[in-house]
């Protein structure tokens, strides 16, 4: 899912990211840097035709859209050479 850019009209301010755990659905952050505003307009496009009123997971704040969990991007992460499992967005 996404949160609404406050600054560009159209756009989105944050990508909302979740890995599954133990069977199910955990949130594990967000990604906001790095969108020129036109891509973040087009992922905001993109992500409005997904979006459910049904989130997959338990995630509060103002004005969050959510989409179904599926492969739409993944994103490897490693923290203190670690490796992490692939992110979703949800």
């Amino acid at each position: 899912g996404y949160e609404p850019s406050k600054v560009v009209p159209g756009a989105l301010a944050r990508l909302l990211l979740a890995q599954e755990r133990d069977g199910s659905l955990a949130y594990v952050g967000s990604v906001g840097t790095g969108f020129k505003h036109a891509e973040a307009i087009s992922l905001r496009r993109q992500l409005e035709t997904m979006r459910t009123d049904l989130p997959a997971i338990a995630k509060r704040g103002n004005n969050l859209v959510f989409v179904p969990p599926e492969p739409v991007a993944e994103s490897n992460i490693e923290l203190d050479r670690r490796r992490e499992p692939a992110a979703l967005i949800v």
